[in-house]
């Protein structure tokens, strides 16, 4: 399972629980987010895989925002950036180490907890 949270005003990724961005680096930072398509985001090293649920993606984009992270998952095209705060983004199992996503994590984040993922 995925899961991204703010820690520290940085957005970190983990994934079955590990710190982890791309395949190899354990820092677990994410420092770029690029939406692919419809629903397919990737880190700044190209790894990734799709939401489970396309509503997420504004929750993902608010996450980024607040980490200063640059990003298009709110209009699909250039990366933007903006400020600090929670967690979301439970990906499927596509893309270098990413997992699958249970039910129960996406109402987790509807009902805007801290963690989200599978």
């Amino acid at each position: 399972c995925t899961r991204m949270r703010i820690e520290n005003g940085q957005l970190i990724k983990y994934v079955n629980g590990r710190r982890l961005v791309g395949e190899h680096d354990s820092s677990g930072v994410v420092t770029r987010l690029t939406l692919s398509g419809r629903s397919r985001v990737l880190d700044q090293l190209g790894s990734g895989g799709d939401l489970q649920d396309e509503t997420l993606l504004g929750r993902l984009a608010d996450l980024a925002d607040r980490a200063g992270v640059p990003h298009n998952l709110r209009q699909g095209s250039s990366p933007d950036a903006s400020a600090d705060g929670a967690a979301a983004g439970p990906l499927s199992r596509q893309g270098a180490g990413v997992g699958g996503e249970s039910g129960s994590a996406a109402e987790r984040l509807r009902r805007g907890e801290e963690e989200a993922g599978g």
